[in-house]
């Protein structure tokens, strides 16, 4: 009892927290090139500051929350290590193997991160901005390449299975200046080409977001280039799914047995409606709308989701300021829970960290909420 009293006591007291930034992403043309150990990183010494022990997991990241400023977070899978976007475009990395958070790097990046991308054994993450993409080692405690891009749109990262590979979208082109390949594969840590995939007669004009089976060999792509696009030895084709353009930002990832998720948006004559569609290969499992119960003719849109480690539940920040978990099932999705918040805008941010169960809500505006939130209470059927 005396701990959940010092758990709802730390809730009441958050101070400011988080400031983050909405930033449109443009695209404008495509990445080529790479380097290693570029010079515009900086990567100083260990966080300075010592962190207050503290008889609990919320104090402590209370704290550390509280000091960086936070704009968004990232677990590594395994979840062994967290990383903290910070104000001035700082990056804080900790160990969270103990109960105590211990600090490992205090990164300074030239520009500020839109994607953390883990490699799957958790050795490594890839940081892509707007100049190109950082890789950053938990246990090296560094940045330790470096892959340049010579446009201004962040670069989608997809890992291979045994992580000694990378996949990178292609963004940028038109119908006038197409872009040479959807997709690159590059070696890792080298970061050299080693495969570009195109196929005559189509026409990139760039790629946002892709997923990848992982395999250097029958390779398979899910990406999305104005469509959601099926992508393999053979060829390509479109997949049914709503628009996907880099004007909205879509979401991609796995689920269990092979499936995954994308999100997008949907053009109607009386109405825009983002959708969440649930596939496996290039079938349509379900394809679900995001609506408001009270208002149906109300547009909600998605501002941040996550999958859980189990791929059976999707956690969604909406914004219309509610948390929503969809249940997927065998061939249909649905919501068990839904948590009401307000100050929501379209910088906000969620991280879910499941074995402290808890959801870290960081509201864009400076502030943030740590919320009691255990996953496996939410098992069940639809």
């Amino acid at each position: 009892m005396k701990r959940l009293a010092k758990i709802s006591f730390v809730l009441l007291m958050l101070l400011p927290a988080c400031i983050s930034q909405a930033v449109e992403e443009t695209p404008n043309s495509f990445v080529e090139g790479t380097q290693v150990g570029s010079e515009a990183v900086t990567v100083s010494s260990p966080i300075v500051e010592e962190i207050e022990t503290s008889p609990s997991f919320t104090d402590q990241l209370s704290d550390i929350l509280n000091r960086c400023k936070s704009r968004e977070m990232s677990l590594s899978p395994n979840g062994e290590h967290m990383v903290i976007l910070c104000e001035e475009k700082k990056l804080w990395a900790f160990d969270i193997r103990t109960d105590t958070i211990e600090p490992a790097a205090d990164i300074e990046l030239p520009m500020f991160v839109f994607r953390f991308k883990w490699s799957k054994d958790s050795s490594a993450l890839a940081l892509s901005t707007r100049e190109g993409v950082h890789f950053f080692s938990p246990a090296e405690k560094k940045l330790t390449g470096y892959l340049e891009s010579k446009h201004w749109f962040p670069v989608d990262i997809a890992w291979s299975a045994d992580n000694d590979s990378i996949a990178i979208s292609v963004p940028g082109g038109s119908l006038f200046s197409p872009t040479e390949a959807f997709v690159k594969i590059l070696s890792y840590p080298e970061l050299e080409v080693l495969k570009e995939i195109n196929y005559p007669g189509e026409t990139p004009n760039g790629t946002f977001s892709i997923l990848w089976n992982g395999e250097l060999e029958n390779s398979v792509f899910f990406l999305t280039a104005g469509k959601l696009k099926y992508l393999n030895e053979s060829g390509i084709r479109n997949l049914d799914f709503p628009i996907l353009a880099p004007d909205f930002l879509s979401y991609m990832g796995w689920l269990s047995n092979n499936r995954y998720y994308v999100t997008g948006i949907a053009f109607e004559p009386q109405a825009i409606e983002d959708k969440i569609g649930i596939f496996e290969g290039a079938e349509k499992i379900v394809e679900f709308t995001i609506k408001d119960p009270m208002d149906e003719s109300r547009y909600i849109n998605i501002l941040d989701i996550q999958a859980s480690r189990n791929g059976r539940e999707l956690i969604a920040l909406l914004s219309n300021g509610n948390i929503v978990v969809y249940l997927v099932g065998n061939d249909n999705i649905g919501s068990v829970l839904e948590l009401e918040k307000r100050s929501i805008n379209s910088s906000s941010k969620i991280c879910l960290l499941e074995a402290q169960n808890a959801l870290v809500l960081m509201f864009g505006d400076g502030n943030f909420e740590i919320i009691p939130f255990d996953v496996n209470l939410l098992n069940g059927e639809l």
